[in-house]
């Protein structure tokens, strides 16, 4: 037996017939050969050396984020730095200074408060003016924004400044991952959208690092040059964006297709064929029509509607993720070895040893990746920081300086193996399973998601590791054992596989409502003749299957004729 037919209504195939316009067969003829070069196969090092001024362009706009994930360490790090907590600190019983809770709280949520509008500002912003227009723009206002922090004298000042800095923040994190996945080919884009959590790593090594520098430095300046440095990059981006190519599928859906052709020629591999160019414009234009034609408009609002709200889920679902799987430990790593009973010292060094995960984690996840898909690593990644989650938490409940050593070790261990999958991988995901047309604003309210998801975290975690709040220590494991369990059952039941998948395969997947374990096991030609019509299958059927005891999914082959 095979499952029924699926058949497509007639008015939408005229209406995808309408916008290719006269020369149907041949757009999806040129379309078809795109995407076979989209989907070849080459490994890590021949990918880079193929595209590698598309993989030059989007890492360098991707620096970006090295400046935000620079001031995540930093900020958290002053609440275990002497001279900051001197000067803004307030005594508890002992006469102790400390940096309370709410204060922890409210200066950790500060940056991610700006992001906010940021995020919808790029949503908005790339869709009208474009990539490269949107980052030249929020890389000037974050030259300004920085001297906030850097003059601050009071904790409401600098909060103020984190929220200004986390406009542009806002953007950089959205924008740099959209336009990696549009101007690179299939076979890269898990490379150059999860190289964003490499420079995100990148910026918090760097800020350990100065921070550590600056321990014992007298005076305010201990504090105040980290934020100095961060005009280091404004300028030298600004010219990598200058330069920069626009997005070729943000010029199509533009109808400037003159200047996407010459965007595409400029990024054209060394051994591509004569045809490259008008091959890549055809597959990019019948993308379109295909998601037009399922997608009445391109507004956040159809981000909810029909199958992209299943989309928009596990964008959202994915990405909040990295702070329920107990990436909050991590984020406030020195004043978590501190809660564990390590001296400022040694908790400053373990943090830089632990934030050169970032890097080398990102790193080893490319050729992982290859091997064993997005779906596959995160799932793994969830169960190995179940484990750490549950060892953490039976480690608060002992004493000793072995203990403490014990705990540090751990949370590097748990560093690694996060940065070798959610982390990177999360990037990823947010890029690919969106619609093209959508991609933007999915990755925007994607980023919503992380963020007001970290605005719960980042209250309750001071609260679980301050001295004078909860006073948990190690223990806050078992309350992120519990919330990383439930994000195993999610992918093992939402999370689909979209190795080397096109943007067109996933919209069709996503269409037919295909369920998020037969992804892998799917065939997909869109390209096969004239005139989009069934669904079949090539093997028996689920309750064939059933019936003989198995419980692998059958293998099915959408095909949508032209």
């Amino acid at each position: 037996m095979t499952p029924p037919a699926v058949t497509v209504a007639a008015s939408e195939e005229q209406e995808i017939k309408h916008q290719l316009g006269g020369h149907y067969d041949e757009v999806v003829d040129r379309a078809r050969q795109a995407a076979q070069d989209e989907k070849r196969d080459l490994s890590v090092v021949a990918a880079f050396r193929t595209h590698w001024k598309a993989a030059l362009f989007s890492m360098g706009l991707s620096f970006a984020l090295v400046m935000e994930g620079y001031d995540v360490v930093v900020i958290n790090s002053f609440y275990g730095q002497a001279t900051f907590k001197d000067t803004f600190g307030t005594a508890i019983v002992d006469g102790q200074k400390v940096i309370t809770a709410p204060w922890q709280t409210g200066l950790s949520n500060s940056a991610l408060v700006g992001e906010v509008a940021g995020l919808f500002l790029n949503g908005w912003l790339s869709d009208k003016i474009g990539y490269r227009r949107t980052y030249m723009g929020a890389m000037l206002v974050m030259a300004i924004t920085i001297f906030a922090p850097v003059f601050a004298k009071t904790l409401p000042q600098l909060s103020v400044g984190e929220i200004l800095m986390g406009v542009p923040w806002g953007i950089f994190q959205t924008l740099t991952t959209a336009y990696a996945a549009e101007i690179c080919p299939v076979m890269l884009r898990p490379y150059l959208t999860s190289f964003v959590c490499f420079c995100w790593g990148l910026g918090i090594f760097l800020s350990s690092i100065v921070v550590r520098a600056c321990l014992h430095i007298e005076g305010q300046w201990s504090w105040r040059l980290p934020f100095v440095l961060q005009w280091v990059w404004p300028l030298p981006l600004l010219v990598v964006a200058y330069f920069a190519p626009e997005s070729p599928w943000f010029l199509v859906r533009k109808e400037r297709v003159d200047e996407a052709a010459k965007a595409l020629e400029f990024l054209k591999p060394r051994n591509a064929t004569v045809d490259h160019v008008d091959n890549q414009i055809e597959f990019i234009r019948h993308t379109e029509a295909l998601e037009k034609a399922e997608q009445k408009g391109s507004s956040y609002l159809e981000c909810f509607r029909g199958s992209a709200r299943r989309r928009t889920e596990i964008v959202c679902v994915a990405y909040a993720l990295q702070w329920w799987c107990g990436n909050p430990l991590m984020s406030f790593a020195v004043t978590f070895f501190e809660s564990a009973g390590l001296d400022a010292t040694a908790a400053f060094d373990l943090n830089i040893v632990m934030n050169t995960t970032y890097m080398i984690g990102t790193v080893s996840s490319w050729f992982l990746t290859k091997r064993f898909g997005r779906r596959g690593m995160y799932i793994v990644g969830a169960a190995l920081c179940c484990a750490h989650c549950l060892v953490l938490g039976i480690l608060g409940c002992f004493r000793g300086t072995n203990v403490s050593w014990a705990t540090g070790a751990l949370l590097i261990s748990f560093a690694l193996f996060y940065n070798f999958t959610i982390g990177p991988i999360c990037y990823c995901i947010v890029s690919e399973i969106p619609s093209a047309r959508l991609r933007a604003k999915s990755i925007s309210l994607a980023r919503l998601a992380y963020v007001l998801t970290g605005l719960i975290t980042n209250t309750l975690t001071p609260r679980m590791l301050s001295p004078d709040a909860w006073n948990w220590g190690s223990k806050a494991g078992f309350l992120y054992l519990g919330t990383c369990t439930l994000i195993l059952i999610w992918c093992v039941f939402r999370l689909p596989e979209t190795k080397g998948r096109t943007t067109a395969d996933l919209d069709e997947l996503f269409a037919h409502g295909v369920a998020a374990r037969h992804f892998a096991s799917t065939d997909v030609d869109l390209y096969l003749t004239a005139g989009r019509e069934t669904l079949q299958a090539e093997s028996p059927s689920v309750e064939d299957k059933k019936s003989a005891g198995l419980e692998s999914p059958p293998v099915v082959l959408l095909t949508r004729d032209a």
